[in-house]
C-alpha cells in the first residue's frame, strides 16, 4: 500500500485520548475529515456524555458499538443496547445525553456537523451556565415539557 494512502486508515488505538471522566478519540480529525466531527467515546461507570443540550443548527447522530447506556431524553431515560443508534435533529429543542448507569464501561461512536458560527445551544436543566455558555446560548428553542429525571 503506498504510504500516502495510509494516512486514511488508522485503529481507534492509535488515536485514543485517555481522560478523567472518558476516553475520547476525535476519529475524523486524525483522519483528515472536515466537514464533520466524528468521535469515539468511552464511558466509565457513573458518567455521562454531556451536559443535557440541544443544537439549534447543527445535527448529531450517536451508535452504540457497545454496552447498555441510557439515553435522556427532555428528563426521561430510554435503556439501549450495543447496536442502537440515535438521530438528534437539529432545531427540535429536544435536550440529550447518554448516561452510564451500569458497572461496565460502554462505547459510542458520535457523529455530528462541524461546529456553525451561527449554531446555538440551549441547556434548559443548566440555566446556571449561561455566563459559561453565553456566546452559543439559544434561549428562544421550541419549549419543551420535561420529565423527572434531572440528568
Amino acid at each position: 500500500m503506498s504510504e500516502m494512502y495510509k494516512t486514511f486508515i488508522k485503529n481507534k488505538s492509535q488515536i485514543v485520548e485517555p481522560g478523567s471522566e472518558y476516553d475520547k478519540s476525535d476519529l475524523g480529525r486524525a483522519l483528515g475529515v472536515t466537514k464533520y466531527a466524528v468521535h469515539w467515546m468511552s464511558l466509565k461507570p457513573g458518567k455521562r456524555s454531556s451536559t443535557p443540550h440541544a443544537e439549534s443548527l447543527e445535527e448529531e447522530f450517536v451508535f452504540v458499538e457497545k454496552g447498555n447506556p441510557h439515553l435522556w431524553l427532555n428528563g426521561h431515560l430510554y435503556p439501549l443496547k450495543a447496536g442502537d443508534a440515535v438521530g438528534f435533529p437539529s432545531g427540535t429543542g429536544i435536550a440529550h445525553a447518554f448516561l452510564n448507569n451500569t458497572s461496565e464501561s460502554i462505547e459510542l461512536i458520535t457523529l455530528g456537523e462541524k461546529t456553525k458560527p451561527e449554531n446555538r445551544c440551549s441547556f434548559p436543566i443548566n440555566p446556571e451556565l449561561f455566563e459559561e455558555q453565553k456566546n452559543i446560548w439559544w434561549s428562544d428553542f421550541p419549549k419543551q415539557d420535561f420529565g423527572p429525571h434531572d440528568g
